[in-house]
Formats: C-alpha cells, structure tokens, sequence
C-alpha cells in the first residue's frame, strides 16, 4: 500500500471530512491529520494502511505567576469607608503576610512587643491576631525575603545586627541573624535582581549605593551598585515592569531620576519627571500595569496626584 500527502486545502473546514478523494484510480476517504492530507491509496476502499500519528498538541501557555494584574488606563479613588477599627496602642503598616495577594494591616506595640495582625478580607480587615513578638531594639520593616510570597519581619539594632523573623502565613517564626549591616548605611529592602526574594540596599553619606542580595537565608556579602548623589533622596521601585526594583530619587528643585536596576548595578540616572515639593513622593501601582507610578500628597490641599508610568 501506498500513503500519498496531498495538501490539505481546507483545514479548518469540517466539511473536509466527509470528502471522497481519488488517488492511483480508487476511492479513497480521507483523514485530516495537522495541515497534511493523507489518503490511503491501495486501491478498493482505500483500507488497510494506517496514517502516521497525528503531531502532538501544542504545550499549554504557561500561567503567570504572583498576583494578578488588570490594566486601568484612568481612574480615581472611590470615597472612603471604614475597615477596622485599630488601637492607638499599636503602629500601622501594610504588607501582604499570608500570601493572597491582599495587603494586611500589622501593628506593633512599643510597650509590650506584641504584633497583631488584621488580615484583609478584601472589604475590610478582621479582627486582629497576635503574631509574635518584635523587640523594640530592632527597626520594623516587611518584605518577602525568601521568595515564598509572603511579607516578613525584618530589623536592624544599634550593632547593625539585621534580624529576619519569616511568616508562616499565621504567624511570624522566631528571628535569626541574617546579616551585619552598618548603621553607616541606610537600609531598605526589595527586589533589585528578580529572583523574587527581597534584598537588602543602603546609601552612606557618600553616595555609595550597597546591595545585599538574599540568598533565601542569609543576605550575601554587599557590594557597590551605584552612586547616587545626597542631593537626591532614595527609593526603590520597579517603574519599568521588567521585574527588578529601580532606585528613583528627587532633589529640592523637583527633578526626578531614574537609575534602572541592571540586576548587579544600577545604570546611571536620567530625568523621568518633575514633582513639585508641595507633593509628597511615594511610589505605587496605581493602574495594574506592573510598573510602579509616582503618587503624591499635598497637605495644604489635601489633593492626591498620580504620575503614571510610561516606560516600555
């Protein structure tokens, strides 16, 4: 027997399937197997051969890890409504300590070392929970240091001693050493590789820019990434969506600049913007496009002002 290609002109078509084709003078039915028609050619019926494999399917596009993103090309802040109700006793920050990718409300009290948490249930944040204790000689910030998608308690004491206590995503574990930072260095911690986990990043008086990378237990031995001059300040974001926080900093004129992370340095700074001082310079996603966007606050009018990032 022989097993002719002929091409199949109509794939895609169903019809296709019912047709009868001629080949070497006898009836054959054909079988659509991709792009290729193959027609059994032994004459009679056209029976007694098989047709090769059909080719595999095409693997599945791979799902986008970490939290879901939508695009708003405009928008606003809707008005205001109440969520908790939290004791002055204890501070305030934001940071998604469970993993769902709501940020939750975590305080701390100076007095006792207690940390409570009030999980976000997406309209409001529940009744708060006590998730450890923080000494009062460490600072308090939180970041997901070891890549599992959930915000940890990281600090710093007098010493440079950098303590990490990771979330359980009920609790935050019992701290251990993760570093020596000196106090000469500012401290903040983000992403500035992409591997997912936080790093450890400082400025001296200087302008010397160290980074620590995290290394999932430990942050490695820093080394210099930049310069970045005093008359600018410091922060970290990712503008451009690739990924990896970049340092972005203003000076009294206004002037914003840039240094994007090249995940062992940071290029040398250009101009992105002008913000006015009367605003103040905090950086978020405000649209859910993955780049970060410049919002700011101004306290004599109350009014909220949003930069949108354009970077590509």
């Amino acid at each position: 027997m022989q097993i002719d290609a002929i091409a199949n002109e109509c794939y895609g078509n169903p019809e296709c399937a019912d047709q009868v084709w001629i080949s070497n003078n006898a009836l054959s039915s054909s079988t659509v197997y991709g792009n290729v028609e193959w027609v059994s050619s032994s004459g009679g019926s056209g029976g007694g051969g098989s047709p090769p494999p059909p080719a595999p399917e095409p693997e599945p596009e791979p799902e986008l890890q970490g939290c879901p993103r939508q695009t708003i090309s405009s928008g606003y802040f809707a008005n205001s409504t109440g969520w908790s109700v939290w004791s002055g006793q204890y501070s305030r920050d934001f940071a998604d300590v469970n993993g769902d990718c709501r940020d939750d409300l975590v305080g701390w009290n100076s007095s006792t070392g207690d940390i409570q948490v009030g999980l976000s249930g997406g309209s409001y944040f529940g009744t708060s929970t006590g998730w450890g204790l923080w000494s009062g000689q460490y600072s308090r910030n939180f970041a997901d240091v070891n890549g599992d998608g959930k915000a940890d308690i990281i600090g710093r004491n007098s010493l440079g001693n950098v303590q990490v206590g990771l979330s359980t995503g009920s609790y935050f574990a019992n701290s251990t050493s993760w570093s020596s930072w000196g106090s000469v260095y500012s401290m903040a911690l983000a992403d500035v590789n992409g591997d997912g986990r936080a790093d450890l990043v400082g400025r001296d008086s200087s302008g010397n820019v160290q980074v620590g990378l995290s290394t999932g237990s430990s942050f490695a031995a820093s080394t210099s990434w930049s310069s970045w001059g005093s008359v600018y300040s410091m922060a970290l974001a990712d503008v451009n969506a690739d990924g990896l926080a970049d340092l972005v900093g203003r000076n009294s004129s206004g002037d914003v600049q840039v240094g994007l992370s090249a995940a062992t340095y940071f290029r040398p700074s250009v101009g992105w913007s002008l913000w006015g001082s009367a605003y103040s310079l905090q950086f978020a996603d405000g649209n859910g496009d993955g780049r970060d966007d410049i919002v700011g606050w101004n306290s004599s009018t109350g009014g909220v002002q949003l930069g949108l990032s354009t970077s590509r």
